[in-house]
């Protein structure tokens, strides 16, 4: 009779501890989430093409650098530079143009992106950053 009693009390809660379990673990690795932030003076779009970046801070921005931040454990991004971007200026840069530090061209079809970071100086040395997940 116990042993019927132990089954119906103990399996349950098991199950229900190990899925308890499995969801905090999960939640408290999830360092892929990227929120969207600064762009209120950069604007970012992300096409399956191209990423558009606008200058929205109403001055020159000059140093301008894209990166695709890619998802997982690869810590290395993929880079264009794109110079200067003018006031309300839209600059498209094509996927094509995004290369590793060692050259690798960006290929959507070998990476998992997860985000799109733009960092950028304007002409009186206020720093801009702005991400947008991929």
């Amino acid at each position: 009779m116990f042993k019927n009693l132990r089954r119906c009390v103990v399996g349950p809660c098991a199950t229900g501890g190990a899925i308890a379990l499995l969801t905090l673990l999960q939640a408290g690795c999830g360092g892929d989430t990227v929120t969207e932030s600064g762009t209120d003076q950069i604007g970012i779009e992300v096409s399956t093409l191209r990423v558009t970046i606008e200058n929205r801070s109403g001055l020159g921005l000059r140093n301008v650098r894209a990166v695709i931040e890619p998802a997982g454990i690869q810590k290395t991004g993929y880079t264009a530079l794109v110079g200067e971007v003018g006031s309300a200026q839209r600059r498209p840069i094509s996927l094509g143009d995004f290369r590793a530090e060692d050259g690798t061209p960006f290929s959507a079809r070998a990476v998992q992106p997860s985000a799109v970071r733009v960092t950028a100086v304007d002409m009186n040395g206020q720093q801009y950053e702005a991400v947008v997940p991929w």
